[in-house]
């Protein structure tokens, strides 16, 4: 990694760099690079990604709460807690997460056009509807509709493929 300067600092967030952890500063500025040349993470992530971290501070609250204080809190087994924080995130992890289609309204209609005929999807409280059937997913739409497993927000066009540059070997 290049060492940032507070010139860096100044341009990307129009305040004077921290002068303490430089370290820290240093990653922010690569990260606000990379915003800045390949976009931020999608909205959808971003609330699955708060949805994660509360149950992950709400699982590790209740196992405070419920843990016996160490003998000694200097003598307290770290490895211990890792396994314990392990646990906690693991659990939240077996959440049910908001799907990233969960952001349709309901009554949003999506059309596709496919295999010469336009394919009318209706959004719906409860999922979708597609011909008078009703689908839990998008994805279970798209491989109705093509006989192939395909992601259902990418097949209806509300999701752009990533791309990735080439890596070069040497």
């Amino acid at each position: 990694m290049s060492k940032c300067t507070s010139g860096d600092w100044q341009a990307l967030f129009g305040t004077e760099a921290p002068q303490r952890l430089p370290a820290i500063t240093e990653l922010a500025v690569a990260w606000q690079q990379q915003i800045l040349l390949h976009g931020d993470i999608p909205a959808a992530v971003a609330r699955d990604l708060k949805v994660v971290a509360g149950e992950v501070a709400a699982a590790r609250s209740k196992e405070a709460a419920m843990a016996p204080p160490p003998a000694h809190p200097l003598r307290a087994n770290s490895a211990s807690r890792t396994a314990h924080t392990r646990n906690a995130v693991a659990q939240a992890g077996k959440a049910a997460l908001p799907t990233a289609s969960s952001q349709l309204q309901p009554g949003t209609r999506l059309v596709k056009a496919h295999g010469g005929r336009n394919h009318v999807v209706q959004v719906t409280a409860n999922g979708f509807d597609y011909e008078g059937q009703q689908f839990r997913s998008l994805s279970a739409i798209a491989r109705h509709i093509t006989g192939t497993h395909w992601n259902g927000l990418l097949f209806f066009g509300l999701r752009q493929r990533r791309t990735y540059p080439r890596r070069a070997h040497g």
